[in-house]
């Protein structure tokens, strides 16, 4: 994370980084070693070395980790407190980490922090009151304790609902799977989610089964509510913009799948004014997530809009944050944003461009989850390699889409229209006889169109209005 930080904010990053690499693997600092090694005056060193170490103080600065690492000195320093047996500034350090991490929801912590302090709490009390102080604490104890378990019972499930959702993102087949958590305990009543951010999982959980069948409408609803209580519930003490921005995501993702254009500009701001306010702040691998998040979804929306104009505009930026956020970033935010650029350089009649972006994502498709995109990537090379008047080479191509779909239980009724009727084209063919293919395609299109659910394929592709275009 160091050295990314240091390629990102310095010019000299590449002197910095080797000072960094030598040090670290000196077993004790030996400077005249290492300044043979750099080749830097006596000068030179104490520069470099003062820049080095204000980088990493100010990398440290945005990193996520410092605030956490303030709250776990102030553990250690209430331990030693205790072990000196200065129990009154023992208690007023007790008091003050319980505080954050009951505002943190750090449950767990608030447990560690009550059993440690039970002698503290004796100290306090008064002979009279010390019975009635023990109950108490043990109370508070199984209260946090409830809260804690209540907490990670709904961070697990949200974790398994969002690797199924992007796995069974089209939802021609795994409804059942995906639809059945509706009937798991935690799901049934939102009063079962007992702190703030177990109600935010509650509604995140019930987004994400939405999203994985593809009710976008009931998805985006869910999404709203998320961001509505993590904005009412939020605290001036506590970083709340993963869950805002996620709720965000999630919304403006269900709103452009359903072509709700007035309901996109509407949070869109919300989206990027919460990213520009917090931007300052975030760690390298935070501002890796929000590049994924928000050019996913631009893209998204140039596509279904058809605004090649801004996309070449915005391009060059989106292509510098990829290749730097490259080992890092998301490879389902990654494989949307790579697939996305290829299908808008298509939609502006540039083939090679488009080609070689969809073959970036063939390369890495067997290490990504995301098979709704996978699967578009595969239709979407067809149709490229078509346009380019590469017809010798369809029947390998779509032996390889279907080889692929069957791999991942993904060859549907769709896929095999679409792979059959263009496997018919022949190179030898009249125009006359390619338009009547087409056509007999377009018609068993539009009859497996009547599923709403093949209808996914088709907003990601164009793959409708790509086979209309064949057809004078």
């Amino acid at each position: 994370m160091f050295r990314l930080y240091l390629n990102k904010e310095n010019r000299k990053s590449d002197v910095f980084s080797h000072m960094f690499e030598k040090v670290k693997k000196q077993s004790f600092y030996d400077e005249e070693k290492l300044q043979g090694a750099l080749n830097l005056s006596k000068e030179q060193l104490r520069d470099t070395k003062f820049h080095l170490i204000k980088s990493i103080l100010k990398c440290l600065k945005h990193s996520n980790r410092g605030q956490r690492q303030v709250y776990f000195n102030g553990v250690i320093e209430l331990i030693t407190l205790q072990e000196k047996g200065l129990y009154r500034k023992a208690i007023r350090k007790f008091k003050a980490l319980k505080k954050q991490a009951i505002v943190d929801h750090e449950f767990d912590q608030v447990c560690y922090l009550l059993k440690r302090a039970e002698s503290l709490i004796l100290f306090e009390a008064s002979e009279d009151e010390m019975i009635e102080k023990i109950l108490k604490s043990k109370e508070e104890y199984s209260y946090y304790q409830m809260l804690a378990k209540n907490l990670n019972e709904y961070s697990t499930l949200a974790v398994k609902v969002l690797g199924l959702g992007y796995k069974f993102a089209d939802g021609r087949l795994e409804d059942k799977i995906m639809l059945d958590f509706l009937d798991h305990p935690l799901l049934k009543n939102e009063s079962n989610a007992k702190s703030d951010l177990a109600k935010g999982l509650y509604y995140e959980i019930k987004c994400l089964i939405y999203l994985g069948v593809c009710d976008y409408h009931k998805a985006s609803i869910y999404a709203l509510k998320g961001w509505e209580h993590a904005k009412k519930t939020s605290s001036p003490n506590r970083n709340d913009y993963h869950v805002l921005s996620s709720c965000l995501s999630n919304y403006l993702h269900a709103v452009l799948t359903i072509g709700d254009l007035e309901g996109y500009l509407r949070m869109v701001v919300h989206f990027d004014k919460l990213v520009l306010e917090n931007d300052e702040h975030l760690s390298i691998l935070q501002k890796s997530r929000t590049f994924g998040m928000q050019a996913s979804i631009k893209l998204s929306y140039y596509n279904i809009t058809k605004n090649c104009d801004e996309f070449n505009d915005k391009f060059p930026e989106i292509r510098e944050k990829l290749e730097w956020y490259e080992n890092i970033i998301h490879p389902n935010f990654k494989s949307r944003i790579i697939f996305y650029i290829s299908k808008l350089f298509f939609l502006n009649g540039n083939l090679e461009q488009s080609l070689e972006w969809s073959n970036k994502l063939y390369e890495i498709q067997r290490n990504n989850p995301y098979y709704i995109v996978l699967v578009s990537n595969n239709i979407l090379r067809i149709m490229i390699h078509y346009d380019l008047g590469n017809l010798i080479s369809i029947p390998h191509l779509s032996k390889s889409a279907a080889y692929f779909f069957k791999s991942k239980n993904r060859y549907f009724e769709l896929e095999k229209c679409f792979i059959k009727g263009i496997c018919k084209v022949k190179v030898y063919h009249s125009k006359s006889q390619k338009e009547a293919i087409f056509k007999k395609l377009l018609l068993d299109l539009n009859e497996l169109m009547l599923n709403e659910k093949n209808n996914h394929i088709n907003h990601i592709t164009g793959i409708i209005e790509w086979v209309e275009s064949k057809i004078n």
